[in-house]
């Protein structure tokens, strides 16, 4: 009875089994659904209007307006930096020979193209601008097994305390999935090495020479090394600091390739633009706190010329000289920073070095007739003026 019944129940068994299995690849395709849905949603959110595409300090408002926590606000910077920016090796020389980051942030929004510089640039500039922890890497790949031929940039991301990167350039097509998004440094170095090894944001750095020989494994222990502790000792350093211990890091690593040594150049020939804007600056400083000296001086001869008329305290007096004093003093230590520049273009001190010493001839000579001044009697005083 209960075969017969068996049998006389089997197809619609079957049927229910092979409808409760197709139930349940239903249900797991949706729940995969739902949680893509879930974590990519900064793809169909991000209905910024058209006109305001075209500024990173729009799109960054709008990214702040629309996303709470600080991972949406990255996941929907890197989704519309990899969505809206198409990449285009025309761009490499059109708008990227201007090593001003903001520069190449305006050419990729306003031509919609770029290469990988484009793409990180505009995913950090738009992640700094809302409220974010980002920088620009730039280093080289390796895919497939081999090292690719051209350097590469990403970014570097600071989130909840953490390090990761995002490569928005490699997940252009990835999309509605992602594979370079908050990726953590000991992943992440697989396939991307910065030619700063201390953009590996890790306490056991790669070398180059086992990046390219694909040799992780083969690193040895040295000297403790915190990584933390180095990056925030660098971000405290001006730009012209940070290009020099850059520079120092990636000479110590060794190059190993054109693309290092590209690099490098590159980082030295920014690091001379600096020190010659930097001299230049001074120059232009001295120069005017030598007028400015020069000024003060005069002002107080004239005032001395009119019989100290009208009447001024000591303090006032000696304060006009004081005045004169401090600005050749700065200009002096300006002169002396100059002559010590490491720039190829050198500015001519020698012609400062006379005036500064002309006017702080006249300053000694007025100082000296001033100390004779205020010690005199008021009959002593009216005779030394009129001599």
């Amino acid at each position: 009875m209960v075969e017969h019944k068996s049998k006389l129940y089997e197809p619609i068994l079957a049927f229910f089994s092979d409808g409760l299995i197709y139930l349940s690849q239903m249900k797991t395709a949706l729940l995969l659904f739902l949680l893509t849905a879930c974590r990519f949603a900064g793809a169909q959110e991000l209905n910024i209007p058209y006109d305001s595409t075209f500024s990173s300090t729009t799109i960054a408002k709008y990214v702040v307006d629309n996303f709470r926590s600080e991972e949406a606000r990255f996941r929907a910077i890197h989704t519309w930096t990899a969505t809206h920016i198409q990449y285009s090796r025309d761009s490499m020389y059109l708008i990227n020979f201007n090593p001003d980051p903001a520069m190449k942030v305006t050419a990729a929004l306003k031509r919609r193209k770029g290469v990988c510089e484009n793409f990180a640039a505009v995913f950090t500039d738009i992640a700094q601008k809302s409220g974010l922890t980002a920088y620009v890497v730039n280093g080289y790949t390796r895919q497939g097994g081999r090292v690719d031929r051209t350097g590469h940039s990403w970014c570097a991301v600071s989130l909840s305390g953490q390090w990761y990167f995002c490569d928005p350039t490699w997940d252009k097509d990835n999309f509605p999935a992602t594979r370079y998004f908050l990726v953590t440094p000991a992943e992440f170095i697989q396939t991307h090495i910065p030619f700063d090894p201390l953009w590996q944001l890790s306490n056991e750095p790669v070398s180059h020479k086992d990046f390219i020989n694909g040799s992780y494994s083969s690193r040895q222990p040295g000297i403790p090394y915190n990584f933390k502790d180095s990056l925030a000792a660098y971000l405290q350093l001006n730009e012209l600091q940070q290009l020099r211990s850059g520079i120092a890091r990636i000479e110590k690593a060794g190059v190993l390739n054109d693309m290092t040594r590209n690099d490098l150049a590159f980082l030295k020939m920014n690091s001379e633009m600096i020190r010659e804007e930097e001299d230049s600056d001074n120059y232009n400083d001295i120069v005017n706190n030598l007028n400015k000296a020069t000024v003060q001086l005069n002002a107080f001869i004239t005032y001395r010329n009119a019989q100290f008329s009208p009447a001024k305290t000591d303090s006032e007096m000696r304060a006009q000289l004081n005045t004169a004093k401090k600005l050749l003093g700065v200009a002096q230590q300006k002169i002396d920073s100059l002559a010590k520049s490491e720039a190829k273009v050198q500015h001519d001190t020698d012609v400062l070095r006379e005036q500064l010493e002309r006017v702080n001839n006249k300053l000694s000579s007025q100082e000296t007739f001033l100390d004779k001044f205020l010690s005199a009697t008021p009959e002593e005083r009216l005779a030394l003026l009129y001599k």
